[in-house]
């Protein structure tokens, strides 16, 4: 390995993670009852760990472990050391009746180290109940339709993606000082913390029906659902006037959901070659319905232009900007363009650049948005876009001939837009060295 800066970089991380999961069951068919019972436990725990050394300025390319570096060749260092674990527990109920009613209930405590005690568990139900309706005496047999179930479901869930100890400040050797005659380490707050970070919940409610025709050849499902997420954990930007720029994560806002899935396959079994297709359709619509205070998604180029903001009433990372109609031609259309009539900054446009959309001014005294002004400014910034597909799809193929088994899985999404990073950085970082 040629090493012309006779320098060395030696990193070691070790992961380990434990799961344990002792649960007990118990069920029973007692004539036109039939019931069953799951009770459990849960305990998961991950250990990271992360060293790395960098030394140089050493005698020989051919040195290939940091231990034979003095310590006056250590470069730089660092490391780091995290715990999280996740202890629950949790009791299951299932009921029939007859084959026809069918119920369950689900009821589970959860208990994570990325919380701050008080805030560390919370509970989370949930229950379901359906109806086999082609079971019951009245439904027609030998029909078209040879199966139905209805059913309806609530449950809750919770979640924790988040970081370790984010409800602890951080600090770092990050801010030398001058004392005395020389320069000394110093702390500096690198993170802040929010000792009231929590559990997000989400709420879910879905009603649906199953059925299979023409002898169970075809079959499918239809579904509506609505899923509500609250307490919604956000790594919200700050300033950097703050002493870092480093984003707190808080439990901000929430987020509906909603739409509606349909599937329906078709099998055939009689024949030696035996095969399946499959076609699902689904909607989807998400739209936040609570913020406390607008804010912008992460940077996108070394310009820390962000593209995406989370807004009231829009959807989740909507795409944010100004609406661009047009390329400037000649001087005449700039001289010409309405949108710039009184703009101060028309003079420093030249043919090529971009036409923007004038929307809005200043806002009046009551805070309402005006009209266009003949300016470009921040006024004119507005929602380009959404993220969110208006619907998903899919299709699959599964066959078998004798031993030989094959598949197809296709699927898409439609109506969402899609911010074309690389395209950016050719239209305004043309040097040649953009991607």
């Amino acid at each position: 390995n040629d090493n012309q800066q006779n320098d060395l970089t030696h990193v070691r991380s070790e992961f380990l993670r434990t799961q344990v999961e002792p649960t007990i069951s118990y069920s029973r068919d007692s004539g036109v009852h039939s019931y069953g019972v799951v009770v459990g436990a849960s305990r998961i725990k991950t250990d990271f760990s992360l060293l790395g050394t960098y030394v140089g300025n050493l005698p020989s390319d051919q040195i290939s472990t940091v231990g034979a570096a003095g310590t006056e060749n250590i470069l730089g260092s660092a490391g780091f050391s995290e715990v999280d674990a996740l202890i629950s527990t949790f009791g299951r109920l299932n009921y029939a009746f007859d084959n026809k009613y069918l119920f369950s209930a689900t009821i589970r405590r959860d208990a994570s180290s990325k919380f701050a005690e008080g805030f560390r568990s919370d509970i989370f139900p949930s229950f379901s109940a359906g109806w086999r309706v082609s079971s019951e005496d009245f439904f027609p047999a030998g029909g078209f339709l040879t199966f139905l179930k209805l059913r309806a479901g609530y449950g809750e869930l919770g979640a924790q993606n988040v970081g370790n100890y984010l409800y602890q400040s951080t600090f770092g050797t990050t801010s030398a000082s001058s004392f005395g005659n020389g320069i000394v380490p110093g702390f500096a707050q690198t993170a802040f913390a929010n000792e009231s970070l929590q559990w997000e919940t989400s709420k879910t409610i879905n009603v649906g029906a199953d059925f299979e025709f023409m002898d169970g050849k075809f079959a499918g499902s239809l579904e509506y659902y609505k899923k509500d997420i609250q307490n919604l954990l956000v790594a919200v930007p700050i300033p950097s006037s703050n002493g870092t720029s480093v984003p707190v994560t808080q439990n901000t806002g929430a987020l509906d959901n909603s739409g509606v899935e349909f599937q329906i396959s078709y099998r055939n079994n009689a024949n030696k070659f035996k095969y399946n297709v499959g076609f699902n359709l689904g909607t989807q619509s998400s739209v936040l319905s609570a913020v406390p205070s607008e804010f912008f998604g992460p940077s996108v180029n070394e310009g820390l232009q962000s593209v995406n903001i989370f807004r009231e009433g829009e959807a989740p990372g909507a795409f944010y900007g100004f609406n661009v109609t047009d390329v400037y031609d000649d001087q005449a259309q700039i001289d010409n363009d309405p949108n710039r009539a009184n703009d101060p900054n028309r003079g420093a446009l030249s043919p090529g650049d971009f036409v923007k959309e004038d929307v809005a001014g200043p806002l009046d005294d009551n805070g309402n948005p005006t009209g266009p002004d003949g300016i470009i400014d921040n006024n004119d910034l507005q929602i380009l876009g959404s993220p969110v597909p208006d619907f998903t799809y899919g299709f699959n193929f599964n066959g078998t001939y004798g031993k030989l088994d094959f598949g197809m899985l296709f699927n898409g999404v439609y109506g969402n837009e899609i911010y074309n990073q690389a395209r950016a950085f050719n239209t305004f970082f043309a040097d040649g060295n953009k991607l």
